[in-house]
């Protein structure tokens, strides 16, 4: 099991160096246009709204908002440990504002998609998929941590997760604000993150996520 996460761990950061070399070089990817293209083509109505949904989700008051509640929940469980972890993934989001400075990609024009509106700030990588990244490390661990007497309630938490992250980066390039680069960087770059501060937990705390095991 370390072996594997020491080896996903080698394998991120040489993703991570990938991406973000490549988004120093170049604003745009091969396909970036041509997907973001596609996904802006998708019909509208409930789906649109539901990008709109995604998107004030993914801002950083509504992660903000889960993250704390996460951490509450972590507490009131008794699992210092695991709420020391999110804690430590908000501090890692400050990472996104920081790559975006360094490497100042900017944002789709109106001249090469649909721009819903306008954000001062760079675009690699997507601070929505960055955060949204985080969130859903700690849900996918923990949530059979929280409710270990229930089966379904977990698995549950894990489906409305994986399907909010999928919503919200689908967001912000339907709404014309990022690339499928900046998406696919920010994950790799998050997850990595987020896999180094797992270990360091799993190495400190020899209980850290012991609960993970649902049992009836």
């Amino acid at each position: 099991m370390r072996n594997k996460l020491y080896l996903a761990i080698g394998i991120g950061l040489l993703l991570s160096l990938v991406t973000i070399s490549v988004a120093f070089r170049t604003d745009r990817q091969p396909g970036d246009l041509t997907v973001a293209a596609t996904v802006q083509d998708l019909p509208g109505g409930a789906f649109g709204n539901a990008m709109e949904f995604g998107n004030g989700v993914g801002s950083v008051w509504g992660l903000g908002l889960i993250g704390i509640a996460l951490f509450a929940m972590m507490l009131l469980r008794k699992r210092p440990a695991e709420a020391a972890f999110v804690f430590a993934g908000g501090l890692w989001f400050a990472a996104s504002p920081l790559l975006k400075t360094l490497i100042e990609r900017p944002r789709p024009s109106s001249d090469e998609l649909m721009v819903q509106f306008q954000q001062a700030s760079y675009s690699f990588p997507s601070g929505h998929v960055f955060g949204a990244t985080i969130i859903l490390t700690a849900v996918l661990l923990f949530s059979g941590v929280c409710f270990r007497s229930n089966k379904l309630l977990p698995r549950a938490l894990r489906f409305t997760a994986v399907t909010m992250f999928i919503v919200i980066a689908l967001s912000r390039i339907y709404l014309g604000q990022h690339l499928p680069s900046d998406l696919i960087g920010a994950f790799v770059i998050s997850a990595t993150g987020m896999a180094i501060i797992y270990a360091l937990f799993r190495h400190r705390y020899p209980r850290f996520g012991m609960a993970l095991p649902i049992t009836g």
